[in-house]
């Protein structure tokens, strides 16, 4: 299954914003990385408050997010400002096997 990882895994979430006009790099406004757990749970992590947002190079931004319950995680980048834009995918998280280790 594509984008599918285990439970306890941590992954690296990447984000980038570009000027629809010249298709170069620009740094929106406020850059906000969210995340939906399997629980529903909501989480707004943004650029300048949470120091897990890290800033790469101008437009490009990264999170490393730790799954840590199986099930489907909605992921989400979104600038706001003069260049608003968002990316969103789906990951899903594969409960551990019932292992005797």
């Amino acid at each position: 299954m594509a984008n599918s990882y285990m439970k306890g895994q941590r992954i690296r979430c990447t984000g980038a914003f570009t000027d629809v006009a010249t298709g170069g790099y620009v740094d929106p406004a406020t850059v906000t990385f969210r995340t939906k757990d399997p629980s529903g749970d909501l989480l707004a992590h943004v650029y300048g408050v949470d120091p897990n947002v890290v800033k790469t190079a101008t437009g490009r931004y990264r999170y490393d997010l730790l799954l840590n319950e199986a099930g489907d995680w909605w992921l989400r980048w979104e600038g706001t400002g003069s260049n608003e834009t968002a990316q969103e995918w789906k990951v899903y998280v594969c409960p551990p096997a019932d292992a005797t280790w």
